[in-house]
């Protein structure tokens, strides 16, 4: 809205209804009403929210040049944004430095501009590190662009890409499909729909005599077998995932790390059992949320 103070308590943004989508970078917010209108404020640097300039803007306003798409779902990472349309095709803007536009470019976009190479192939959901960007097709596989320095495009090596490239991983993932993605920071971790979990990209210093392992999408094996997992989420140092039974689970980089140490799998994870009923996770670098089911709440 139009305050600038920070505030530790929600407020209501008036001029916002019938909102279907959010996300949020640094500094600046997308929303996507059930119109499929997107809807942005906050820091304008680097033309991340979509309005021909860098100017900051202290209300929501339409982003005018995609009003004729229906969009379906946005993310943002630090200084860019990304939106999905009912199409499913691909726009981005925002700062391309690394190359997480997928323009082929390291230009700023400040404006949405279409993905050419993600046309007419069906993205249904896009996840946003800092400066990476992951989008899933509807046939199940995952395309990733943009900075690589940790691997955290699950692509094998360190190589930056600007266009969109799949994930092919290690043995057993190249038959899995995706379902769900989560990115924070320079890492990302991705859920097949038969609910194994994978993590690729920076597992902190830990990982620094076996970082290459982590350069390629790595199972986490130390998940429970008897609950599969529906949802997946990833915080500053935390990985979270939802099982079926809405139970919350929570590991570490460093946990993921010693995986294959011959630990005890009890030790590596955490269930939060004070959460229960869980069906949606929501994570920031920092901090956390999730939804309940009404009968089951949060304690």
């Amino acid at each position: 809205g139009e305050d600038t103070e920070m505030r530790s308590f929600p407020i209501l943004i008036q001029t916002l209804n019938d909102i279907k989508s959010i996300a949020s970078g640094h500094y600046h917010c997308l929303a996507v009403a059930n119109t499929g209108k997107v809807h942005t404020w906050g820091s304008g640097s680097w033309g991340k929210l979509g309005l021909a300039s860098d100017a900051n803007q202290r209300s929501p306003r339409m982003i005018a040049s995609i009003q004729s798409s229906i969009v379906e779902t946005v993310s943002c990472g630090s200084h860019h944004s990304v939106a999905i349309t009912a199409t499913g095709d691909v726009w981005t803007w925002g700062k391309g430095a690394r190359g997480q536009l997928g323009h082929n470019s390291v230009k700023e976009e400040y404006s949405p501009r279409l993905v050419a190479m993600l046309r007419k192939r069906g993205a249904e959901r896009v996840r946003c590190g800092d400066d990476h960007t992951l989008v899933l097709l509807r046939n199940g596989d995952v395309l990733a662009f943009g900075a690589n320095a940790h691997g955290q495009l699950g692509l094998g090596d360190l190589q930056d890409r600007g266009l969109p490239m799949q994930i092919v991983g290690g043995p057993g993932f190249d038959e899995e499909q995706i379902a769900d993605m989560a990115c924070c920071g320079n890492s990302s971790l991705v859920l097949s729909n038969t609910g194994k979990v994978y993590m690729f990209g920076d597992a902190g210093k830990e990982a620094k005599d076996n970082l290459a392992n982590f350069w390629i999408p790595q199972l986490i094996k130390f998940l429970p077998k008897g609950d599969p997992i529906t949802a997946v989420g990833r915080s500053g140092n935390s990985c979270f995932a939802v099982s079926d039974t809405g139970n919350l689970f929570r590991w570490t980089l460093a946990n993921a790390v010693h995986a294959d140490s011959g630990d005890d799998s009890n030790s590596l994870l955490e269930s939060m059992h004070a959460i229960r009923g869980v069906v949606r996770i929501y994570c920031g670098v920092d901090h956390m949320a999730v939804i309940c089911t009404p009968d089951m709440g949060c304690t």
